[in-house]
């Protein structure tokens, strides 16, 4: 009589025991079965090693689990014919035992022989139908079965079965090494299969070599302000600023208060060099978010005779921006620019054109008209008239390295999309012709020319924040409606699956440390550990850039995911 897990019964209707239920076998060949284990799964075996293994074999012809251990010990010196060899010689000999068709499998996957591996695995691939007649199942032959199994359905592109697997280990026991060997492989193949396509893509990738072009003089002084009360900026990060401060600044005089937000703007750009040289090591959020505080308090007074000071900030080129704000740029000045700018697209547009500007504040100049047209319908001729005009501009300077990016026409491409206005599709064509759209942020022309077509959502129109308070406290995000096309996105975001690959990702970027590949073993000897799968080493995934996609599946660039995360 066997105990099982009864909670996962009920779940799955699945009877899975850590007792053992196999046949003992003998004290002597328990102590060899541990000696061969030990040089298999502690990593080291030797080619010394391989005449014990066969003289084990000799001794134990009825013990598979020795010519089990020899195929991994011949994988492990990169005798990789003769591993799969022996696998194929163990099921012909030993037609009954169901860990030599998964070791095999496991081999096959390796080595790309997917037609073997799906006959290992059989049909229908379930653990009911591979030890057909069994009414409960060991762990171990559980976890690695799923596990192999899980791995086949990734090779063969099918995701979905793959983390069905994986969530069926998740449940079972997460910190089991066959539910990490899975979740890696799902990661690394789809981060693989990413690449390719990114490769294959006809997009050259081209980037504006972006540096200051507003250079006032650099000082180590700070400015001198009209109101004491904004000293506070410099001593409050955006999560800490009390709210009763933001009242009382709230109601100084608005021209002296303009000019001292200008103010504590520029100077992020004129003592520059001193913070970034002089003064901090670190990034002191408390000491150093006196920018965002000024761009908030400047959109929630709709400061529109501030645009030109902001843009200046916007002008600095990326080390400037990867210093301040890093990755954060567009959540601090997305709604400070569209309640200073509103009533000026014409400024926006005339920006987007200047040379040698990042690409990040030029995006977001032009996400901006974008929702000026959303949320005033009546002037989305206007900026249609404009979009038009930024196309032409390009495509009239088609070799200009000042203005040419693909990143920003990338984003330019899919303006159509929120607009649903199918006379910017032309535009968009031309574009794709001139190998400038990258498929990676809407998709290509064709999903761009769908998504175009489709009924207006409006989720598109995003909320603004209705005072000050709201641009600290985030209210204002909780009025925007939810896209129906991205309700599938966030569930699978929000799957247990999804955040248990993202805790891997962001535990390796962590440790930065080799991950051990896993090979898989049966259940003797009773005192055996539940951390079974125990051999070095195989990598999450390729180097993974900053922009690249990041390998936990959420479809986000990696610095906007995990990377941001494990920071």
């Amino acid at each position: 009589m066997h105990t099982y897990n009864k909670k996962f019964y009920q779940e799955y209707g699945l009877k899975v025991t850590e007792d053992i239920v196999r046949e003992p076998i003998s004290d002597a060949a328990q102590e060899a079965y541990d000696h061969t284990h030990y040089l298999i799964f502690s990593g080291t075996g030797t080619k010394a090693d391989i005449p014990v293994l066969k003289d084990y074999i000799r001794q134990y012809p009825d013990v598979p689990a020795f010519k089990n251990h020899l195929s991994g010990l011949y994988n492990q010196l990169g005798m990789k014919v003769e591993s799969k060899r022996l696998a194929i010689e163990i099921i012909n000999i030993h037609p009954d035992y169901k860990f030599g068709r998964i070791s095999l499998a496991n081999i096959c996957i390796e080595d790309g022989s997917l037609d073997m591996a799906k006959k290992m695995l059989g049909e229908p691939r379930n653990i009911t139908a591979f030890y057909s007649g069994a009414e409960i199942f060991h762990y171990s032959d559980f976890m690695a079965y799923h596990s192999v199994t899980g791995m086949y359905e990734m090779e063969i592109g099918n995701r979905d079965a793959a983390e069905k697997n994986l969530e069926i280990l998740i449940d079972y026991d997460p910190d089991h090494g066959a539910t990490e060997i899975l979740a890696s492989h799902i990661i690394k193949r789809s981060f693989q299969s990413t690449q390719k396509r990114m490769k294959a893509d006809k997009v050259i990738k081209i980037e504006v070599d972006s540096f200051p072009t507003y250079t006032p003089a650099q000082t180590d002084i700070p400015p001198k302000l009209n109101h004491e009360e904004l000293e506070a900026f410099y001593l409050y990060s955006e999560k800490e600023l009390p709210k009763e401060i933001m009242g009382d600044i709230m109601q100084l005089p608005r021209e002296t208060l303009i000019a001292d937000l200008e103010a504590i703007l520029e100077d992020g750009i004129r003592r520059f060099d001193y913070f970034q040289e002089q003064i901090f090591d670190d990034f002191n959020e408390s000491e150093q978010s006196f920018m965002v505080h000024a761009a908030y308090f400047l959109g929630a007074l709709e400061a529109k005779e501030s645009l030109n000071t902001l843009l200046n900030v916007f002008r600095q080129g990326e080390e400037f921006h990867e210093y301040w704000f890093a990755d954060y740029f567009e959540g601090y000045f997305e709604e400070p620019l569209f309640l200073i700018a509103k009533n000026q697209p014409e400024a926006l547009k005339n920006y987007t054109l200047e040379p040698n500007q990042y690409h990040a504040p030029r995006t977001m100049a032009l996400e901006t008209l974008v929702q000026i047209a959303l949320h005033s319908p009546d002037r989305c001729e206007k900026i249609v008239k404009y979009i038009k005009e930024i196309c032409d501009y390009h495509f009239a300077r088609p070799d200009d390295k000042g203005i040419i990016d693909t990143d920003f026409l990338t984003d330019l491409a899919g303006v159509p999309t929120p607009l649903r206005d199918v006379s910017l599709l032309d535009y968009a064509r031309q574009i794709d012709e001139r190998n400038w759209l990258g498929y990676m942020v809407f998709g290509d022309l064709e999903e761009i020319r769908r998504e175009t077509n489709l009924p207006p959502e409006a989720a598109d129109l995003k909320p603004m924040p209705l005072d000050i308070y709201e641009f600290y406290n985030g209210k204002y995000i909780e009025r925007r409606d939810q896209y129906k096309k991205f309700e599938d996105i966030e569930k699978r975001m929000n799957s247990k699956v999804t955040r248990y690959m993202t805790d891997i990702v962001i535990d390796r970027i962590s440790r930065r440390v080799p991950q051990p590949n896993y090979s898989y073993r049966e259940d003797y000897p009773p005192e055996h550990s539940r951390q079974e799968y125990q051999e070095p080493v195989v990598n999450i995934a390729p180097k993974i850039g900053r922009n690249d996609p990041c390998p936990c599946g959420s479809g986000k660039k990696y610095k906007k995911c995990c990377l941001k995360k494990a920071s």
